[in-house]
């Protein structure tokens, strides 16, 4: 691409796209995204702000020198004999490192199903990503287009192509999860919305979670997940959380809204909805405890759920099963005729590059294939389940909801703290950002991530003897804990994305705390305990974490480079 931003930039912008989050929660401590850009308090940022947003944090800290746009990785090669990185570019270029940084992302390399007929098709299929490329020829020679996906980025394709007049006909997936839920910015608890509860350090407590104790509030986490009084009043929550949103959005006000209710079978989702609201026969709502960051932000121009009533959208609950001249066939035996396809079907989350030597997979943390029985992923299973039962009534089609995006890799992403390789095989030479699904900037992921590279990050807290008489080396450890954690995240957001990469959209809060307690640095970032209890956290409460880093270790041990 010719500009830095991924999602965000030139190429990929089109009209209407927006955040899900509202102004003041996507941005940089260092530079806060002020009225000045256009976007009002409580008023979700275009993407075009966002972009110019990134261009002038470019232009301010002087990065753009060390930025190479349109140039692709092709491999990236371990240079085990001298302990570097070689990484080889589309145009032939070879960059020699001794610490290297995979920020790909999760939303690089686009996926596409492969489906019966495509060949013969004859039609354009244009994936999300080439949205700004393809939408507007499409507009010029199409009647009718059949958008494929239900989460936000379908939302998205639907209200542009429906709102410029061409007809569409929406394919959300019998077997998938249904459409993604969409939150306004109403208030889902008093006075905040939907996409602001995960930074409330009491609201967090609500969520289950492993590292949970982290935040400080282990006797309010003890009484709301290990008593049955607890439970009930967390259910109750969510539940709450959940029944707001089918109100506010009035899914049972027409046939077409019923069906853009988020769907689940058997699970915490069928129990809250059942005690709280009446739900419908053909399936179950899917409470939003289990949907991790696949809510998105009723963030349109115009009215997106008029616009699904209207005769310009026609909702089909059905899998594409066929292909064939500018037809679509379904599941359940309907047929479209349309003139494209939008494939809002998600992405592949592993890089697109070559490694080399190959096998390096499972060591760096990455999915890979293995048919040997996860005995220490049953074992983190049973432990969690343990200790949190109500993530044992998981919603029963989540297991096969998802598209296989890759028929090899039995084994999900394992990256210690999200970050780094599981394993200490390529001594600190390598990590991983941008592997959360979460929408907000983590300065202190990025932070930890160069104390780890740096070798100033000590990961073992135990003493030599205390180590001894655990009988547990560390490496044994930092491999537990990073198996503990992954399936965690399968088992908190089912429904969302937690089977493929961490969804921590609610349990964000305690994760930041690891991190600045694995570092050493102050976690309660508020001015009062009323503001850190009920307030939510923003980019603006860790300014400064960096100059707190750099002033523990000493300033002598720290060489910044600046050219």
């Amino acid at each position: 691409m010719s500009t830095a931003g991924g999602t965000w930039a030139d190429e990929r912008l089109y009209p209407g796209l927006k955040t899900h989050t509202t102004l003041g929660s996507y941005e940089y401590s260092d530079l806060p995204m002020t009225e000045d850009y256009g976007v009002k308090p409580g008023g979700h940022i275009p993407g075009q702000v966002v972009c110019d947003y990134l261009k002038h944090y470019i232009a301010k800290f002087d990065l753009g020198r060390r930025i190479r746009c349109n140039t692709k990785v092709t491999t990236v090669e371990r240079l085990q004999e001298i302990d570097q990185w070689r990484i080889t570019t589309d145009a032939h270029s070879t960059i020699i490192c001794d610490k290297l940084i995979i920020a790909t992302g999760l939303m690089a390399e686009p996926f596409i199903p492969t489906i019966p007929g495509m060949d013969s098709f004859g039609a354009p299929v244009v994936h999300t990503r080439d949205m700004r490329e393809n939408a507007p020829k499409v507009l010029e020679t199409a009647s009718s287009v059949t958008v494929y996906g239900g989460r936000k980025s379908a939302q998205n394709a639907v209200h542009y192509f429906a709102s410029n007049g061409v007809k569409v006909h929406w394919v959300i997936r019998e077997s998938g999860h249904g459409c993604g839920w969409l939150a306004s910015t109403k208030p889902v608890i008093p006075s905040l919305a939907l996409d602001r509860i995960p930074f409330i350090r009491t609201v967090s407590a609500l969520s289950p979670c492993i590292w949970g104790n982290a935040d400080g509030q282990s006797w309010l986490r003890g009484f709301l997940h290990e008593t049955r009084f607890g439970r009930w009043i967390t259910k109750g929550f969510w539940s709450s959380v959940t029944n707001q949103l089918l109100a506010q959005n009035r899914y049972d006000s027409d046939p077409k809204l019923q069906k853009l209710k988020p769907r689940c079978g058997y699970g915490l989702g069928l129990h809250l909805v059942q005690l709280w609201t009446l739900t419908d026969s053909a399936y179950h709502v899917c409470s939003v405890f289990w949907t991790g960051s696949t809510a998105g932000g009723l963030n349109f121009s115009t009215d997106f759920f008029a616009l699904v009533k209207s005769d310009m959208v026609d909702v089909h609950i059905a899998d594409i099963t066929q292909l064939s001249a500018k037809t679509i066939h379904l599941s359940n035996g309907d047929t479209i005729n349309t003139d494209a396809l939008i494939c809002c079907t998600g992405w592949r989350s592993t890089p697109s590059f070559k490694l080399l030597p190959e096998g390096m997979e499972r060591d760096l943390g990455m999915p890979y294939r293995s048919d040997e029985v996860d005995v220490l992923a049953d074992k983190a299973s049973k432990e969690i389940l343990s200790r949190f039962p109500m993530l044992t009534d998981q919603p029963t089609t989540a297991a096969s909801a998802e598209i296989v995006r890759d028929e090899h890799a039995t084994r999900p992403f394992r990256l210690y703290r999200f970050i780094a390789p599981p394993t200490n095989v390529f001594n600190r030479s390598v990590a991983w950002m941008g592997m959360l699904g979460i929408r907000a900037a983590s300065e202190p992921e990025a932070l930890w991530c160069v104390a780890y590279l740096t070798g100033k990050l000590v990961l073992d807290k135990k003493t030599p003897e205390e180590r001894e008489r655990s009988g547990v080396t560390f490496e044994d450890e930092r491999m537990w804990e990073t198996v503990l954690a992954t399936q965690f995240c399968r088992l908190r957001a089912p429904a969302g994305y937690g089977n493929r990469f961490p969804d921590l959209t609610f349990d964000i809060m305690p994760y930041f705390d690891v991190l600045l307690h694995d570092m050493g640095l102050e976690t309660r970032r508020k001015t009062s305990v009323l503001r850190e209890r009920f307030t939510p956290y923003s980019a603006q409460d860790y300014r400064g974490i960096v100059d707190e880093w750099v002033a523990k270790i000493g300033h002598g041990s720290v060489k910044i480079q600046t050219s």
